[in-house]
């Protein structure tokens, strides 16, 4: 029984040595999860803006960067640097790569202006549907930041 132990200690530390060597920060599993669904993000410039009221009819026009032709799992707003992530979906990716999506959720909400609200995913799109429960966060990199990571992986 000893030895059984022994080996048992053994293992426990090793698993839980390569879960820490594993683990990928915030910015790798926002990436990922964009790379993977770039073609399911409508990519459009928020319609609601300080602009005055011209009354030509074009106030409120906004021509989208990238309507997705298929599933919708999000939106970004290139001109706020917003991203509405549609969480089931979120989970569902990342319940298949085993990462917790409670702990990405508190990190988002914590570094990077995140909260929860409905929103309207479509909105300024000619599709009108109703609005989604979503995962709302500043998707920005500022140049010191990226500066920093290109010299940090040479």
């Amino acid at each position: 029984m000893k030895n059984l132990y022994k080996w048992a200690i053994n293992l426990l530390h090793d698993n839980n040595k390569a879960s820490l060597d594993a683990t990928i920060t915030l910015d790798q599993i926002i990436n990922e999860y964009v790379l993977e669904n770039h073609g399911k993000i409508i990519q459009i410039d928020s319609t609601e803006d300080m602009r005055k009221v011209q009354g030509n009819g074009l106030d409120q026009l906004v021509i989208p960067e990238l309507l997705p032709r298929g599933e919708i799992v999000g939106r970004y707003e290139p001109d706020t640097k917003f991203m509405f992530l549609i969480p089931t979906k979120l989970k569902s990716w990342m319940g298949e790569r085993q990462i917790n999506y409670q702990q990405f959720e508190k990190d988002v909400i914590k570094h990077r202006e995140g909260h929860k609200k409905r929103m309207r995913l479509t909105k300024g799109t000619p599709l009108s549907m109703a609005s989604f429960p979503c995962l709302i966060f500043k998707c920005d990199i500022d140049e010191e930041t990226l500066n920093r990571d290109v010299t940090e992986n040479l």
